[in-house]
């Protein structure tokens, strides 16, 4: 979560996804995640994140494939700060990544992989209240990045 972030802050969650595998060296995962946990700052927080990824899968011929993905990404988040107000975030942003598929018979498979996000807010009130403030030095922010570590399973139909 950074290395100035609250140190109670951490997040988890359940992600679904659909991934069409159009050939042997290609797919596209749609994926839908749910998260919650304590933010950066501490406050309880909530979110759901949609990705389109397509996948380039490296060796795929062998029971252990590695693939490469990359792709556009839409989120909200709702917060709620410490003084018990709530706000609702909303973004859009790339990500890119890099997985492992342990293939289990021609249909099922276990995978995980490590996907790094850049985004931006796009909410309506993003201009007049940055999300991130640094009470040092004034300066602010609606750009993040971050980092998900995801296991899953396949189910090849």
């Amino acid at each position: 979560m950074g290395h100035d972030a609250a140190p109670d802050a951490g997040m988890g969650g359940l992600g679904f996804s659909v991934r069409p595998r159009l050939g042997p060296y290609f797919a596209i995962d749609f994926g839908i995640d749910f998260l919650r946990g304590q933010d950066f700052n501490a406050e309880d927080r909530s979110e759901t994140a949609f990705f389109i990824n397509p996948m380039f899968f490296v060796n795929p011929k062998n029971r252990a494939q590695v693939y490469l993905f990359g792709g556009l990404g839409f989120a909200g988040a709702d917060v709620t700060h410490v003084d018990r107000t709530h706000s609702r975030y909303d973004y859009v942003g790339l990500d890119a990544g890099v997985g492992l598929e342990l293939r289990f018979g021609r249909h099922v498979a276990f995978d995980g992989d490590m996907l790094a996000f850049v985004r931006r807010r796009t909410d309506d009130a993003a201009a007049l209240d940055p999300e991130f403030v640094d009470p040092r030095t004034g300066r602010s922010t609606n750009t993040s990045n971050g980092a998900l570590f995801r296991v899953g399973m396949t189910y090849y139909w």
